[in-house]
């Protein structure tokens, strides 16, 4: 995800307690269309009649790779999440609840939950492609701005929740001071792994803005958590967004669902602004890029406690998040 440092604390010490935004880009989207998927296992099935025994299919699919879920398709229909730890397990239940909620406010397409049952959860697919970097470059001027209006009234929505609204919801509250003294304690692991002077200046600077800006937060609210071409899909028969997994939702500061739009370029970052009427201030989208320059730490620090991605993969997240240009072309 984008860059920032709300690790989760999921993981042993050893882990990089994983930031927010540490899939923001080219993680594969849990149930899009073009899905790279496996051919479901015999266990997963078996899981599936244990936990809903009404269901019957023709065809399934696994995606396995993902962070946090286990994500079945069956029929090309029905996305199925099996939570992968106990945190996971409650907070989907909540996430069933949240989502039902807040689906009759929004514009956007949101998962619209039909079955829940020994922790897991299903809902019908929602229909889209994720909006990768080079399928935004082929969209039309009008197309941006209908997205930009609704990408910017969905967090407008989102982000002006009322307490007694959120009171119903379990959801955790990050600490933007902790989050970047976290950073500040791991960067040395991911210095020796970087192959240029250039890349550990990098490193070292993106750490030293969060730390010296941790206190900037004027404000906190309902964020998304991981806001990026992963999570949002394009349907061209439909000009609402698709907008999916909010798995990482928490009490935040409103910058970090800015973050990986920046994937799409500072122009288009500033028109979804220009359209959203939330908890703004005058340095929100500073944040924001900081949060998107730091995600490629994320990626480091989980590869190397991990090993779910390659260190490659790693370095080249990094060298797109830290070095890469950003001006939407």
């Amino acid at each position: 995800g984008p860059l920032h440092p709300s690790w989760k604390r999921r993981h042993h010490r050893a882990t990089p307690c994983t930031v927010r935004h540490r899939r923001h880009f080219h993680a594969q989207s849990e149930h899009s269309m073009n899905a790279s998927l496996s051919p479901l296992p015999d266990q997963v099935a078996a899981q599936i009649q244990h936990a809903f025994p009404a269901l019957h299919w023709t065809d399934a699919s696994a995606i396995d790779h993902g962070w946090d879920h286990l994500v079945v398709i069956l029929d090309r229909s029905l996305v199925l999440r099996f939570p992968r730890t106990p945190e996971y397990r409650d907070r989907l239940h909540d996430e069933v609840q949240l989502l039902a909620a807040l689906e009759p406010l929004l514009e956007v397409r949101i998962p619209h939950y039909t079955v829940e049952a020994d922790g897991a959860a299903g809902y019908p697919i929602v229909r889209g492609h994720e909006l990768r970097k080079q399928d935004f470059l082929l969209l039309n001027a009008n197309e941006r701005s209908v997205l930009a209006a609704h990408l910017g009234a969905f967090l407008t929505t989102l982000h002006t929740l009322t307490p007694v609204f959120l009171a119903s919801f379990s959801t955790p509250r990050n600490d933007s001071v902790q989050d970047a003294l976290e950073y500040q304690d791991r960067v040395a692991e991911v210095l020796p792994h970087l192959e240029s002077g250039q890349e550990q200046d990098a490193a070292r600077r993106i750490v030293a803005e969060l730390v010296e800006h941790a206190r900037d937060t004027i404000s906190q609210c309902l964020t998304h958590g991981d806001l990026s071409s992963d999570h949002i899909l394009h349907d061209p028969e439909d000009p609402r967004p698709g907008i999916i997994d909010f798995s990482d939702r928490a009490i935040d500061d409103p910058a970090h669902d800015f973050a990986g739009l920046f994937e799409y370029g500072v122009p288009f970052v500033e028109e979804v602004y220009a359209q959203y009427s939330g908890l703004r201030d005058d340095s929100c989208l500073e944040r924001a890029l900081r949060y998107f320059r730091a995600a490629g730490l994320t990626h480091l620090l989980d590869s190397l406690a991990t090993g779910r991605m390659s260190l490659e993969a790693a370095r080249d997240a990094f060298r797109r998040h830290a070095l890469r240009s950003i001006d939407g072309t």
